[in-house]
């Protein structure tokens, strides 16, 4: 869970070879791995995986 005021919200977080190997079903938190609430600006770069649904995507693997 990536959880942020909606009036103060986190601002340019960055994942940067963030791996999550055994990350909770689909189902835990709606439709993505991740629940992002508050969260702009948000990038996620390198062998970052899962990607978080509210980050977007740089990783290397992006154009695979």
């Amino acid at each position: 869970m990536i959880l942020s005021s909606e009036g103060n919200p986190a601002t340019n977080v960055v994942f940067e070879d963030v791996v999550v190997t055994d990350p909770p079903r689909k189902q835990t938190h709606g439709e993505g791995y991740y629940k992002c609430e508050g969260v702009k600006d948000a990038v996620a770069k390198g062998k970052t995986t899962p990607v978080p649904d509210c980050f977007l995507d740089m990783t290397d693997s992006r154009d695979v």
